[in-house]
């Protein structure tokens, strides 16, 4: 018999989203993220998806494609791989955290501080307020309606609900998560691919690949997790609050083949 297709909102029920939470962050599209259809080069003709995003390394894995595979890729608003779905992702309150220092409501507390000629080396206590502003405006519940809002602190849950919206009903086997924080699964699903199809592996392939991506400092990524340190009290509001269905989704991807036999068999 074949597999019973299904919607994005099929999984979230399944898996007990706070449905106020999820419309809490909902807005109206500014723009679409969208999908890298690729060849698996595997020597059939199987093919794989994989969604761009901001805050989804999307930078790093679309000049990848652009550079060494663009003649067996594609781009689309909509998934088209005949076998997996690929979906990166991060802690979300790491997401969180980071995408607001991608912001430009950020970008103009740098661009305000440089003119005022404050940079030193430690800018912590500086960053400390912004940083329980933003967080406390989250906490709030309506930070898609403030002038903080950007669409990097867009929830992963929000993006791939908008990036499925031309496959409303597919094989929610399809979908696999990639933890970009360890990087267990990148190598076998996405690079081995395209490396495979090189005649020689040059330097730049190479750092593409074991480099870390971060449009922020490494500097930056030690006052985030001061930051969390220093607020743990608001990071486990975050946990269980606004982001509870984001811990959610991330329990599917860490679980999905037992969370996606448990869907379809009880």
């Amino acid at each position: 018999m074949a597999e019973l297709r299904h919607s994005i909102h099929d999984l979230y029920d399944y898996l007990q989203f706070d449905k106020s939470i999820q419309n809490s962050w909902k807005t109206k599209l500014k723009e679409r993220d969208v999908w890298i259809n690729f060849k698996n080069n595997d020597g059939n003709d199987s093919t794989s998806s994989l969604l761009l995003y901001r805050k989804g390394n999307h930078d790093a894995f679309s000049q990848l494609f652009d550079r060494y595979y663009s003649e067996h890729s594609t781009r689309a608003f909509q998934p088209e791989g005949n076998l997996n779905w690929y979906i990166p992702y991060k802690d979300p309150v790491d997401k969180l955290l980071g995408g607001y220092l991608s912001s430009n409501d950020f970008t103009e507390f740098m661009h305000l501080f440089k003119t005022k000629g404050l940079e030193k080396p430690n800018i912590y206590k500086e960053l400390e307020p912004y940083l329980i502003k933003f967080v406390d405006k989250v906490l709030e519940g309506n930070v898609v309606k403030s002038s903080m809002y950007d669409l990097h602190l867009t929830p992963l849950s929000i993006t791939l609900e908008n990036a499925l919206l031309e496959r409303p009903a597919f094989l929610l086997s399809r979908l696999i998560g990639l933890n970009l924080d360890t990087r267990s699964n990148i190598w076998s699903c996405i690079y081995r691919p395209i490396v495979q199809h090189q005649d020689n592996i040059t330097q730049d392939l190479v750092k593409t690949f074991v480099n870390r991506r971060s449009p922020y400092s490494e500097q930056k990524r030690y006052y985030l997790l001061k930051f969390k340190y220093d607020h743990a009290h608001k990071i486990r509001e975050l946990v269980h609050g606004v982001l509870y269905n984001e811990y959610k989704l991330l329990d599917f991807f860490e679980h999905h083949m037992y969370i996606k036999n448990k869907f379809y068999n009880g």
